[in-house]
This record gives structure tokens, C-alpha cells and sequence, in this order.
């Protein structure tokens, strides 16, 4: 049995971030479904004709301007989510009409409006959705490896450490605040450093949480040249080094100093293998042990809620947010 997929905005995550890459590539929606043996694509729907036909084209898959359209057609088993932030609530109500006791993956940010999170969740909870939001990197080995050395205690407590992101605190920033969710569980407090609005209407947003027994400093990088996101968290056992958003993550660990031997210095390095070129593939996966029963690292809508609360709650000052 294959389960039947609809994505739902044929954009970049949707569709073309990796149609130009080689085969090892799997960074899109599209190809993940398309090289999954348990899922297969059905229908694509965008309010572009453009995107409809390069990816009916591509493809060759049908693909459609509405949800009912699609609907029409056929039935799903999973809907993907994957247009621009704003239109999230509007693709969920549209399917609410149709279809219930679906499977949803939504992009991240479940939303920018706190209000609209809440009533997705309604929503869900209504129609009997399992709704899910595409924090990819929680789905990578590397993140389960890192879970499992937090849980085992190989990575000692407390903790502290820094992340740098670019591309605003709402969009970009949540991928790590999620992360860290994960890894230390509630946010006990916070102190805003410093924040800016950017053109788009996110944040560029400086700001310590701390949690149970780790500390993290959020440090926005608001240049438009480049993107960068990186974490460093170190331990009385060692120093995680995650660079690259986590193409290159390393476990440093402490051994005694080669000439001063009284002193033992970071400097023994092991790699973390990481699987970020087919991140999407990995999060199907991670939706096929959820479908079939199996411990699953997906973030739940109500861990995405979570995650964006607290975010609004740090730029609560403003109007806009």
C-alpha cells in the first residue's frame, strides 16, 4: 500500500529547490514523494499556472488552481502545505470542507498570527487532523544522535551556547528555537537583547532563553549578502559544534593538553554524520513510522503552537507582531 499525497503550493519547498540538482538531492516535497516507496504523488495544486505547468511538466502528474479541484478528483491520505506562511489557515479550512481524518504537514511557521495558530489546532482537533509542521532538521539523524547523547547523559548538564541565523526570527530563527525545544524541553524565561523589524515583517531578534539546565543566546546576522546558521553548545563532557545549519556537526571532547599536563583542552573531534542532502526524504520517513505506529521525531502542530507563543511573547512590544 502507497499512501496518496496532494501538495498544496508549488513553489520552492514545494517543487523546485531541487529539479536542477543532481539525484542525491532531495530538498523538495515533490522529489521526497516521488523517491518514497510507501507514498505516492497524486495531484499538486498552486494558483500559478505557471507553477502548475512546469511541475505537471516536470512530473507528470496532474495538478490543479484549487483544493476542491483536486478534491474533486481524487482523495488523499496526506496534504502538504507548502505555501507562503500567511495562506496556512486558508489551505487547512479549504480542506476541513472536504476531507476529514486527513494527515497534514504544514511549512514552518504554522503561522505569523498567533490567533490563526490557535484556530488551526480548532481546526484540526475538529476534523480529527494529525497535524504536523515541517521543522526538517528534527528528522535528520544527526538531531536523533544528538537527542539520544542529551538523554544518556553524554552531553553533561547544564549547558550553554550560542545560535546565529539570518533571515528573520519568525521564518528562519524558529527552525533552531524548535530544535532546542526538542533537546531541552520548556523555555523557563527570557531576556530580550535586542530587536529590529525587517522589511517583510519578521525580526531580527537578540535574546537569552533559558531553559531547565541550558542557556542560549540567539544572535540574528541581519545582512542580505549572505544566509548563515550555526550552534554551538558546550558541556562540562565536551562542545557540540553544528555549522553549515547542519551540513558539518562535530562532538569536541576534553583530553590532557600535550604540554601542559595539568590541563586538558577541547580538541578531540568526532564527526556527527549528518543526512541534510535528502532532508526531505527524512521526514517522510519520519511520517511513515508515525502512520505505522512506530517513535517518530515530527513536530507536532501543538509543539509548533509552542514554539511561536514563546516567539511572540519576546516581541511582544510590538504592534505588529
Amino acid at each position: 500500500m502507497k499512501y496518496k499525497v496532494c501538495i498544496i503550493g508549488l513553489g520552492d519547498i514545494g517543487f523546485a529547490y531541487d529539479k536542477n540538482l543532481p539525484d542525491k538531492f532531495i530538498l523538495s516535497h515533490s522529489r521526497a514523494i516521488i523517491r518514497h516507496n510507501k507514498f505516492v504523488l497524486i495531484s499538486g495544486i498552486d494558483s500559478s499556472s505557471k507553477k502548475r505547468k512546469n511541475f505537471s511538466d516536470f512530473y507528470g502528474i496532474s495538478s490543479y488552481s484549487s483544493i476542491k479541484e483536486a478534491i474533486d478528483k481524487d482523495s488523499f491520505d496526506v496534504f502538504i502545505i507548502s505555501t507562503s506562511t500567511k495562506n496556512h489557515l486558508q489551505c487547512l479550512k479549504e480542506i476541513a470542507k472536504y476531507q476529514k481524518n486527513k494527515i497534514i504537514l504544514c511549512e514552518k511557521p504554522l503561522s505569523f498570527s498567533l490567533d490563526d495558530a490557535d484556530e488551526m489546532l480548532k481546526i484540526s482537533n475538529k476534523n480529527n487532523f494529525n497535524l504536523f509542521v515541517n521543522y526538517m532538521r528534527r528528522s535528520d539523524p544527526s538531531t536523533l544522535s544528538i537527542k539520544k547523547m542529551i538523554t544518556t547523559l553524554d552531553m553533561q548538564f547544564p549547558v550553554k551556547g550560542t545560535v546565529f541565523y539570518s533571515g528573520g526570527f519568525f521564518n528562519n530563527g524558529s527552525h533552531f528555537l524548535n530544535l532546542l525545544q526538542m533537546f531541552f524541553g520548556k523555555i523557563k524565561s527570557y531576556n530580550l537583547i535586542k530587536k529590529k523589524k525587517k522589511l517583510n515583517g519578521d525580526f531580527d531578534v537578540d535574546v537569552l532563553l533559558s531553559f531547565n539546565k541550558a542557556e542560549m543566546i540567539f544572535i540574528s546576522i541581519p545582512y542580505n549578502k549572505y544566509s548563515h546558521y550555526s550552534m554551538n553548545i558546550f558541556s562540562a563532557s565536551g562542545r557540540l559544534i553544528y555549522e553549515e545549519g547542519g551540513e558539518d556537526i562535530n562532538w569536541v571532547s576534553p583530553r590532557n593538553d600535550d604540554i601542559f599536563q595539568k590541563y586538558s583542552s577541547l580538541n578531540f573531534y568526532k564527526r556527527i554524520d549528518n543526512d541534510m542532502d535528502k532532508y526531505q526524504f527524512n521526514v517522510l520517513n519520519q511520517l511513515y513510522f508515525f502512520m505505522n505506529n512506530k517513535p517518530y521525531s515530527l513536530c507536532t502542530g501543538k509543539e509548533a503552537y509552542e514554539t511561536i507563543k514563546i516567539m511572540h511573547e519576546i516581541c511582544k512590544e510590538s504592534k505588529n507582531v
